[in-house]
């Protein structure tokens, strides 16, 4: 059965741990301001097989739906327990219904998560479709010291000769650090302190993850990452950096520990951008695999459309 149901799809998610932390209802009440998203759902013997959450709201007089703040995925999500025993063909019809069922909006816009199958049901629908990419490491390409290139290695070596790696609980510090590195490539941060607070309080009461932080010898902070988890994923989701005489290789130091947790729990780990500008080429340093991620774009008149391009 497909159905737009917010009350069918937070009821059934509490018993499908298999949803991703960005398309749970509790993220979205943050990322969205509680009301302002809605959902579509795929069930099948009262359980959910699809999800497409999406964000509802105005921009100016048009109903324009965007990714949210602070949520690198949202999109279609298809339970991995179905996808392999569901014939594509059934799926992709099922998309179809799913995608026809969406508000009839000016700009409809959602980046999938990484290695979405399905990009045929979007293009019948009359999508546009740009493939970006994530970089990932999954649980059987163990990762370790020794198998690090030498640039690298020898960073991180350095860093922990220098730095104390240890948990955090003030988002305080990780934002600082994370403001630095905004403003040190001269970009406005796209999201604020309060929001970041909110999101926070909801990681730790649901045990979703956890900040690292790279401390000089005189404990100052010079590097720290929020880290988040789902049932398959391990998420680069914040990091920011300061610039000192120390904090050369802080950063890959705190992937580098990221990393190795999320290989202990048997989890893929995504680099994912941690929102430093310009640091896809120090993530290409470890033994990455790049992975597509779908961005899907519906425009309902080729004047939003060319508005859209000039933003």
């Amino acid at each position: 059965m497909i159905q737009q149901s917010k009350e069918v799809y937070c009821n059934s998610s509490k018993d499908e741990v298999g949803i991703p932390i960005f398309h749970q209802p509790e993220w979205l009440d943050i990322a969205c301001e509680h009301e302002n998203w809605e959902v579509i759902t795929w069930h099948l013997d009262n359980q959910i097989v699809g999800a497409l959450p999406y964000r509802t709201g105005k921009k100016f007089v048009w109903n324009i739906s965007l990714m949210p703040p602070l949520t690198p995925y949202l999109g279609l999500w298809i339970n991995p327990k179905f996808s392999q025993q569901i014939k594509q063909s059934k799926i992709n019809g099922k998309i179809e219904q799913i995608l026809d069922k969406l508000s009839d909006n000016e700009l409809t816009s959602f980046r999938n998560i990484p290695a979405f199958a399905g990009n045929l049901s979007w293009i019948w629908k009359n999508w546009e479709l740009d493939t970006r990419f994530t970089y990932l490491i999954y649980p059987n390409d163990f990762v370790s010291m020794e198998s690090l290139d030498g640039k690298l290695r020898n960073d991180v070596k350095k860093a922990q000769s220098n730095l104390t790696v240890s948990t955090s609980s003030s988002i305080d510090e990780l934002f600082q650090v994370v403001e630095q590195s905004f403003k040190r490539n001269q970009q406005k941060l796209p999201f604020s302190l309060e929001k970041l607070q909110k999101f926070h309080s909801l990681i730790q009461e649901k045990k979703w993850g956890e900040i690292l932080v790279a401390k000089d010898k005189s404990g100052n902070v010079v590097a720290a990452n929020y880290f988040l988890w789902d049932k398959h994923m391990k998420y680069n989701w914040l990091s920011g950096y300061t610039k000192s005489e120390v904090s050369r290789g802080a950063v890959q130091l705190l992937l580098f520990e990221g990393l190795r947790s999320a290989q202990s729990k048997n989890k893929i780990f995504d680099f994912e951008g941690g929102v430093i500008p310009g640091i896809g080429a120090m993530f290409k340093s470890f033994p990455v695999k790049e992975v597509p991620v779908l961005t899907a774009r519906k425009f309902k008149n080729k004047w939003i459309k060319a508005l859209w391009s000039l933003r």
